[in-house]
């Protein structure tokens, strides 16, 4: 299931970015469970709506995304 912060986030062309001990606490627990260090998600959006999204974690050590990244 997808946190209700997250479709607010990605529905108005947001993006989540960061390492999972700066996420809440209700994410960051499931995010832990996985072993996400950090992660960015990005919205993929269709004629003003959002379909879904994309998201890459890092698992081994924590990583600062670029901005070049998060706009790809």
């Amino acid at each position: 299931m997808v946190p209700p912060r997250w479709i607010a986030v990605l529905s108005s062309g947001g993006v989540l970015v960061g390492d999972a001990e700066a996420f809440p606490v209700s994410e960051r627990v499931i995010l832990e469970r996985y072993g996400v260090r950090s992660l960015v998600v990005v919205p993929v959006r269709a004629d003003g709506r959002l379909l879904g999204f994309l998201g890459l974690d890092a698992c081994r050590d924590p990583r600062a995304w670029t901005t070049s990244e998060t706009e790809i």
